[in-house]
């Protein structure tokens, strides 16, 4: 994982790395998608795998080397933080951060149905993990996607919660989500875990 403040920190993109329309962004935007290369390649270093080139197709799906999944999240508004994880001998790996916030009453139920609603009862309501459900379905998008290329809403895809341990610092724990509108090879349900800090969600789902 990689956090910075500026793009001064970060590693120059590699020219293909530099997505059409890049000239458009807002500079945050910049920060941000030049904070998950770094932290990538950072990655792929450390797995022997120097100067990889971490592209991305018309999808947006970045390129990992064969025989790996790996995915790349970023998030931030004064200083940005950015993370990726590789793993070889996985069909499917999902990660996402989220900077903490309490999510609007309209976003929320676009994001959770009822059930999954009155299921979270019992780990403090929906307005307390609203934010989870958002990220974790996100890191479950972005498990899938680039096998199965198919778009999901966020009520297409059903969370449970499944235990949380909570200290002074963090919560973390562990959840299911799953749905019924992929390919037969794709599991119905997958496993992922979450931390939750101060500052930010983290959730990774993955596909073995």
């Amino acid at each position: 994982m990689v956090e910075a403040g500026g793009a001064e920190r970060l590693e120059p993109l590699f020219p293909e790395e530099v997505p059409a329309r890049v000239d458009s962004w807002v500079e945050k935007r910049r920060r941000e998608y030049r904070a998950g290369r770094h932290a990538a390649r950072s990655l792929l270093r450390e797995m022997g795998l120097d100067a990889h080139r971490v592209i991305r197709d018309d999808d947006g799906v970045p390129s990992f080397p064969t025989g790996f999944s790996g995915s790349i999240t970023h998030t931030g508004r004064q200083s940005t933080f950015a993370a990726a994880v590789l793993c070889p001998d996985l069909s499917g790996v999902g990660i996402d951060a989220e900077e903490s916030q309490v999510l609007e009453a309209d976003l929320r139920s676009r994001v959770l149905s009822n059930d999954e609603g009155h299921a979270l009862e019992r780990f403090g309501g929906v307005e307390s993990n609203a934010l989870l459900v958002f990220s974790a379905k996100e890191a479950f998008y972005k498990c899938v996607y680039p096998r199965e290329r198919t778009f999901l809403g966020f009520l297409d895809v059903e969370f449970e919660l499944v235990d949380v341990e909570t200290t002074e610092r963090e919560r973390r724990g562990h959840f299911r989500v799953s749905t019924r509108l992929l390919s037969k090879s794709c599991p119905r349900t997958l496993e992922g875990r979450f931390i939750e800090t101060a500052e930010r969600t983290l959730t990774l789902v993955s596909w073995t």
